[in-house]
């Protein structure tokens, strides 16, 4: 999918009237506090009466917007108060106008621009994201920059895409700790932490020691966040596994989950499987060698660690907001 000039169009409108939006919100929002007190109060004495109604809309007249519907709903259906519906009404009409325009603004508009390294990268598809995120198993989420990741995604190559990451190690080194020192979450604050580490023994020059801890980093915060649904984003080890779990994501959560596929492909040196040449959780975990140690494959698995902690830090955040 191209980011077409109707597109961008709708981009650039939706970022012009982003402020009169928000404006008209914050307004209906406090007119709807005032019209809704009298109306709230008249119902306190009879609250015992109201049990399908969550105690909570009793304890502040700022209603949130995103359960507005439901609470005005259950009012609605058991008290006929004239004030209380004509300010459900006229806020919900203005409501409704508001995000139908917001929402066919934002339809218009392919949903890896909100990556903010991908924002402002041209003539970017669905299908180009695809090679290098799913199958060439390179993270793109949030790191590198901007300049960088339009290097990888528009090289001729996966062996190309490899040659940028051990060119530009050190780059992509700076950006991994810009990011991480953004998205630290208490709850994550352990994997973060090894995170720098595994950074810090890039710059000392020990790779070796970096991935080894990017492996252990990456399994140790997919089973923090993901626990036991983690499995339905590697392959199994009959390979009967499909990808079927990436196509129920988002473009944004795509971008950050679908490294893991590569990540996670299945090695067993036991039963003499080939040694990977990209980087492998399983190989650098049960092996060493110089196959699958190696610089590209360092910061390969440092930018799928980093892209994990970061999204899982954003979905924290959300949660606590």
């Amino acid at each position: 999918m191209h980011l077409t000039p109707e597109e961008a169009a709708a981009l650039r409108k939706l970022g012009e009237n982003m402020p009169a939006i928000e404006a008209a919100l914050e307004t209906k929002q406090r007119v709807l506090s005032e019209d809704l007190k009298p109306a709230i109060d008249s119902l306190l004495a009879a609250r015992e009466s109201l049990t399908a109604i969550s105690s909570d809309i009793f304890n502040t007249y700022a209603l949130a917007r995103t359960n507005l519907d439901l609470v005005a709903s259950q009012l609605l259906a058991r008290v006929d108060f004239e004030a209380l519906s004509r300010a459900i009404t006229g806020f919900g009409e203005q409501q409704a106008k508001i995000w139908q325009y917001a929402s066919e603004a934002f339809a218009r508009i392919p949903g890896y621009v909100f990556v903010s390294n991908l924002r402002d990268i041209k003539d970017i598809t669905n299908e180009l994201l695809e090679v290098v995120v799913m199958v060439d198993g390179i993270s793109l989420y949030e790191v590198p920059r901007t300049e960088i990741a339009t290097e990888i995604i528009f090289a001729d190559n996966a062996s190309q895409r490899r040659a940028v990451l051990k060119d530009r190690w050190r780059e992509i080194v700076i950006d991994c700790r810009e990011v991480i020192a953004r998205h630290s979450h208490d709850e994550t604050r352990e994997l973060t932490e090894t995170a720098a580490a595994a950074l810090d023994a890039l710059n000392s020059g020990n790779h070796k020691a970096a991935q080894a801890l990017t492996a252990s980093l990456i399994d140790a915060t997919l089973r923090k966040r993901l626990k036991g649904k983690r499995h339905n984003y590697m392959p199994s080890k009959s390979g009967n596994r499909t990808r079927a779990a990436f196509d129920e994501l988002n473009v944004r959560t795509f971008i950050a989950f679908a490294p893991i596929w590569q990540t996670y492909q299945h090695y067993d040196p036991d039963k003499g499987d080939p040694i990977p040449t990209t980087f492998s959780r399983h190989a650098t975990a049960h092996t060493v060698s110089s196959d699958q140690y190696t610089l590209a494959n360092t910061m390969q698995g440092v930018m799928v660690a980093v892209g994990l902690l970061c999204h899982f830090n954003e979905r924290i955040a959300a949660e606590d907001s």
